[in-house]
């Protein structure tokens, strides 16, 4: 997945700058992320407005634009053109989910069925084997994209730049950063703009 190699060249490198440095990664979703940099458990966070907890700082990383997509099979695949909304009352989403319910609600729910899953890669994964439809990053399905292993596809009730996220890096108004610290909050913007496609890779 793009974003995993965004981030193991980012740990690439620092291990590189950093060699005597030791570093903690861990994978969260939405207000999880805010919640383990509240609680002094990680330094920094990556995270959208929508998991952004009250009483933290952030800077601004990337846009994202999420692209709705469905697997080649699937029936939206076929359809052309903008899809009326009633075409989505017996189509499954698959929707992003906090994994405890006093969370973010779920965002972006066109369809009455949903089906939640907890993290992005199993989301992408059930994608692609045609179990629905849902957004994901466009920088993760461009790939899946070109080689028709995903078809993008047009909601009619959503416009064109309607589910655009910003991610930010966060952590608490409190953090006083070392060396290794303020390099990886640099280096987390060229990363982020290099896969988001905000500046080309190897700039």
């Amino acid at each position: 997945m793009r974003w995993l190699s965004a981030l193991i060249d980012l740990c690439a490198a620092f291990a590189k700058e950093f060699p005597a440095v030791d570093l903690r990664i861990d994978t969260q979703v939405m207000s999880a992320v805010s919640a383990r940099v509240l609680a002094g458990m990680a330094t920094l966070g990556v995270a959208s407005p929508r998991g952004l907890a009250p009483g933290l700082e952030r800077q601004s990383l990337a846009p994202i634009r999420m692209v709705p997509v469905v697997g080649p099979k699937h029936p939206l695949a076929a359809h052309k053109g903008p899809i009326p909304t009633k075409r989505f009352a017996d189509a499954i989403q698959l929707v992003l989910s906090e994994r405890s319910d006093a969370g973010v609600a779920d965002q972006a729910v066109l369809s009455p069925r949903t089906w939640r899953v907890a993290d992005l890669p199993t989301k992408h994964m059930m994608l692609r084997a045609g179990l629905g439809w849902g957004n994901l990053p466009e920088h993760v399905v461009r790939d899946d994209l070109r080689a028709r292993r995903l078809v993008a596809i047009r909601p009619a009730a959503w416009g064109e730049d309607e589910h655009t996220l910003h991610l930010s890096a966060i952590y608490r108004n409190d953090t006083t950063f070392g060396t290794a610290s303020r390099w990886l909050l640099e280096q987390l913007q060229i990363y982020c703009k290099r896969d988001a496609g905000v500046v080309p890779r190897g700039a």
